[in-house]
């Protein structure tokens, strides 16, 4: 017997969406890992649009598996794409500078891109990549997400790159780094989308589904809810590729989507097999690899005020 499905762990509304199963974690935060994690399903909320991993580890479970990572998996080879498009977006929005706090700001590498004029400031649990920061010229301020509402002081602009996919509760997460903004302050947030096409064809079974500590996942529709919630405007949604691998040319591009279409249609084939039978459920194959499709969004809010 199939087990119930959940309420939405944001709003609480009942019956979300069920986007199929998610396949085993093989790594978590970049290692591998003694034996796979339980991938679980993908949900979708019918009313806030929240997507999420169901079920999900203990608190204390992930911050195990984060612990053990080493501290240079947190370190920049180079800005990737979301991280030039938050600079040229903030330098197009405030021309002048202003002081910027990056949530989860890494080595510092992005604040560090961003001209003079800028106050750069920084939230990092990795004390490793935080010492680097600190040689780049960021202020940490904090080590967590819990260190927001402590902070003194407030900002012209607020990031959250790559994070907001890590945490169970991002509406609580959008309304903590609103907390921060000074009025007319900008907050860029950045990570996968769910709407995109290609993620919408494969179901739980895309690849940034089977990252295990990718618990959360959003879109515009929920950045528009999330925003009337919170008394913000969202002002822009840009769409972009996530850094493709090395090697991806067209040729392999084209090889790689056509691959990505075959598995899609398999997993298909394995989920009507499964209904028809009664064979176990089996654990779906990971469709796709990033740098295939447009498939992140960078959501720009603005907290209203004069």
């Amino acid at each position: 017997m199939n087990a119930p499905t959940p309420d939405c762990r944001q709003c609480g509304a009942p019956a979300p969406q069920d986007l199929g199963r998610i396949p085993e974690a093989a790594h978590f935060a970049g290692q591998p890992l003694p034996a796979p994690l339980p991938g679980g399903r993908l949900l979708r909320c019918r009313h806030c649009r929240l997507g999420f991993r169901h079920p999900v580890l203990a608190e204390e479970d992930y911050a195990r598996l984060y612990t053990a990572a080493p501290a240079e998996i947190w370190a920049e080879a180079g800005l990737r794409t979301e991280h030039r498009l938050v600079v040229e977006r903030l330098q197009a929005l405030r021309p002048q500078g202003g002081e910027v706090l990056d949530l989860g700001c890494s080595d510092g590498l992005m604040l560090a891109a961003l001209p003079a004029g800028w106050g750069r400031f920084g939230i990092e649990a990795s004390e490793p990549a935080a010492a680097i920061a600190r040689q780049r010229g960021v202020q940490v301020l904090g080590t967590r997400f819990a260190d927001l509402p402590r902070l003194a002081q407030d900002f012209d602009a607020v990031c959250a790159i790559d994070v907001i996919e890590h945490v169970p509760d991002p509406l609580g997460l959008l309304r903590a780094l609103a907390a921060r903004l000074r009025p007319g302050g900008v907050l860029l947030v950045a990570s996968g989308d769910l709407d995109s096409p290609a993620w919408q064809q494969a179901g739980g079974a895309y690849w940034y589904c089977a990252f295990g500590e990718h618990l959360s996942l959003i879109s515009q529709p929920w950045a528009e809810a999330a925003a009337a919630e919170l008394g913000l405007r969202l002002t822009a949604v840009q769409r972009y590729t996530y850094d493709p691998q090395p090697g991806h040319d067209a040729a392999e591009l084209q090889r790689q989507r056509a691959r990505f279409s075959r598995r899609v249609a398999r997993n298909r084939l394995q989920q009507r097999l499964h209904r028809w039978s009664l064979q176990r459920d089996r654990v779906p194959a990971v469709c796709g690899v990033q740098g295939l499709f447009q498939d992140h969004l960078l959501l720009e809010f603005v907290r209203r005020g004069a």
